[in-house]
């Protein structure tokens, strides 16, 4: 009997506590509904006229997951949030940008330009002498030799044209080649010199050009050909040095060389050939290169001519006058008394 009241009590205690704690549950229900709010979970959201929480759509976060009047606040510019029930923001990575609130993705920076940050809302133009090939460039690479580039509306860097150059790198511009030194092709990082007896008639050339006659060039030097001095010549083209004229040979100008004529004399060196006055002769003298007219040996043959011939006058006109003095003068006449016996008689006989 004591045991069946232990039961029967037991049994009306547990149901009667069971609906103690049902009837307080709906209180608590009751009053959270008219008193009192349960935080929302990050990335939800509710407003007053709907109990229950909603999930923030892409490009929308809440921070803090209480209960709210207005739906999920946007991304700042520079952020983006491309998934649901988000609590926050990404930053835009390096190279990328937003440049308005609400992004799902950022973009890449275009071509020619670049952004160094995170949370960029913007790009940057590459400097002259560096370029970006790629969408989505963090930083820009510098222009190698043989290019440059000196504006922003291009994104790639542009060969050097022909006739200049650009030894390094980051070239804003390409400088000309210098007199005497050449490049013919696209992208030079160096001018090449030009060859011994070539020039260049100016700066940014694209080939070299020879020396004319009369005319050298023995350096790499930045100038263009000299002239031959005096006493030189050349006759040919692309001369790096010009040569003394010639024995027997003269040289009036530096491009061209006479043969001296028979009657006289050029000794190397001769601008004009040397002619002695007539009757004499040129001579030059080996240690010094001067000249010296002396007499000729046919100057000689008429002095010696001459003398014989005035002697050999004198001589005949001697003999004429004192065979005249011998015919004036007087013979002695014969005396009377001269024998008769010394004066002879030659007979003639004629042919009777």
């Amino acid at each position: 009997m004591v045991t069946q009241s232990l039961y029967g009590l037991s049994g009306i205690l547990f149901y009667s506590l069971t609906w103690l704690w049902l009837l307080g549950f709906a209180a608590s229900l009751v009053g959270a509904s008219t008193e009192s709010c349960t935080a929302c979970r990050p990335g939800s959201f509710a407003n007053g006229s709907v109990p229950e929480c909603r999930l923030c759509q892409e490009s929308n976060h809440t921070q803090d997951g209480e209960c709210l009047e207005n739906f999920c606040t946007n991304c700042s510019a520079g952020s983006f949030q491309n998934s649901s029930r988000s609590s926050e923001c990404n930053p835009c990575s390096k190279g990328y940008y937003c440049s308005s609130e609400g992004c799902r993705e950022c973009l890449p920076c275009p071509k020619g330009m670049y952004q160094p940050l995170t949370g960029a809302t913007s790009c940057h133009f590459c400097p002259p002498g560096t370029e970006s090939l790629h969408e989505g460039a963090s930083t820009c690479t510098a222009c190698p030799p043989g290019y440059y580039k000196n504006t922003t509306d291009r994104y790639a860097c542009s060969l050097c044209p022909r006739g200049h150059y650009a030894s390094g790198e980051r070239s804003v511009n390409c400088a000309a080649c210098p007199l005497s030194s050449y490049c013919n092709d696209e992208g030079c990082t160096n001018c090449t010199s030009c060859d011994y007896g070539m020039f260049t008639p100016k700066t940014g050339s694209l080939d070299c050009s020879c020396c004319g006659p009369g005319s050298y060039k023995k350096d790499d030097e930045p100038t263009l050909c000299h002239s031959c001095p005096s006493k030189y010549y050349t006759l040919d083209f692309c001369q790096q040095d010009c040569s003394i004229c010639p024995k027997n040979y003269y040289c009036p100008c530096p491009y061209c060389m006479y043969e001296c004529p028979s009657n006289v004399v050029c000794p190397q060196g001769s601008t004009n050939p040397r002619e002695c006055p007539s009757l004499q002769t040129a001579h030059i003298h080996n240690s010094t290169g001067t000249i010296t007219c002396s007499w000729s040996n046919e100057f000689y043959a008429i002095v010696i001519s001459s003398t014989l011939g005035f002697g050999f006058l004198i001589l005949v006109l001697a003999c004429t006058i004192w065979r005249r003095l011998l015919v004036n003068q007087p013979r002695p006449e014969a005396s009377d008394d001269q024998d008769e016996s010394l004066i002879t008689t030659t007979p003639v006989y004629t042919g009777l």
